[in-house]
């Protein structure tokens, strides 16, 4: 019982800091706010996902919702915060990622098929075990297995980037 108090309380305080946070962490708003029932969606569904984030081996600086064009949710881990100035070096990442999704809601991939069933093409004679069971998942979760990033190493030296990484 004392567990299920303490499970429910916290998530009462983080619906309760992510409402705070709604209603003073900005003051130049520029998208509409609402709540998450009002636009349909359960406020518990979204607190769930921040917990688990939180708990993640994944570095998260911030996340903000929309639904229907307005602002439902929104919260900051620190040392970030809404009034902080922050480069965004991999936001590409983003979007790319919410284009993996959409085609998996489309049925046109899974984020566990086989990197190489993609470019057969280019595919080494013969790759290495780790390059055989490379899945999307890994790339979007930036865990292939490289030693050092090879980003800068490829895009200098190779014209065909997929047969380089």
């Amino acid at each position: 019982m004392f567990n299920y108090l303490l499970t429910r309380g916290l998530k009462i305080l983080t619906l309760s800091l992510l409402s705070i946070n709604l209603l003073f962490a900005q003051t130049n708003r520029s998208l509409p706010r609402s709540t998450p029932e009002a636009e349909g969606v359960s406020s518990e569904a979204i607190n769930q996902f921040i917990e688990a984030a939180s708990k993640s081996k994944h570095e998260f600086h911030s996340f903000m919702l929309l639904r229907h064009g307005k602002v439902i949710s929104e919260a900051w881990w620190a040392p970030y915060r809404s009034d902080l100035k922050h480069t965004m070096y991999s936001v590409s990442k983003s979007f790319t990622a919410t284009a993996v999704g959409f085609a998996v809601s489309e049925k046109k991939l899974s984020v566990n098929d086989l990197v190489i069933s993609f470019f057969p093409e280019e595919t080494p004679a013969q790759p290495s075990e780790f390059l055989k069971k490379l899945k999307i998942k890994d790339l979007l979760s930036m865990s292939v297995g490289h030693k050092t990033d090879p980003t800068f190493e490829i895009a200098s030296k190779n014209e065909n980037w997929i047969k380089a990484f």
